[in-house]
């Protein structure tokens, strides 16, 4: 069921409705809107950004591969981990908790063993990250993003759906925890 789930999400982002017959099956949902969320958020910011500066819009484009490359090697990590050690998912309090939970190395290797697209998605992530590390234009990158983007009708609209989107997914995955 997970792999069918993972490769649904990496792919399309949706997986479908879900019988929440178990606590992972419950929670599978809410880790989709969490990440539907995520990627709607980072295009929209990358479409802003290249709005206000076309000349960095490669650049924006590649910012957000690099914070999506991030997102899919965590998705996967976590998604193992809940196959694996879901009492350890369980006790986290938010789903924030469960996204940024981190791997024992024991668990890293078996989840590579496990999986061997798993390390393709940690190489992809160090590639994307070191194409925008110190890449030229960032600081600029950086920058309108903090003085024009950040300040915008339109930004405030994207960080208000991706906020939505966070609240609703947090309240489906308090569900699970008191089903």
């Amino acid at each position: 069921m997970f792999k069918h789930l993972m490769i649904a999400v990496l792919v399309s982002g949706v997986a479908g409705p879900a019988v929440a017959e178990t606590f992972e099956d419950c929670i599978a949902p809410a880790i989709e809107l969490r990440s539907e969320g995520l990627v709607t958020f980072q295009n929209g910011v990358a479409e802003l950004l290249a709005a206000e500066a076309p000349h960095l819009e490669s650049l924006a484009g590649d910012a957000r591969d690099a914070q999506l490359a991030m997102h899919r090697e965590r998705l996967r990590r976590v998604l193992y981990m809940l196959e694996t050690v879901p009492e350890e998912v369980k006790g986290a309090a938010t789903l924030g908790e469960v996204m940024n939970m981190r791997a024992a190395p024991e668990e890293l290797d078996a989840l590579r063993a496990a999986d061997p697209d798993y390390g393709k998605l940690e190489l992809a992530r160090e590639a994307a990250l070191e194409k925008t590390e110190g890449a030229k234009g960032m600081d600029e990158l950086r920058e309108i993003m903090r003085s024009k983007v950040a300040s915008s009708p339109a930004f405030d609209r994207l960080m208000e759906r991706a906020t939505e989107m966070q609240a609703r997914a947090a309240e489906m995955f308090l569900t699970c925890l008191s089903e």
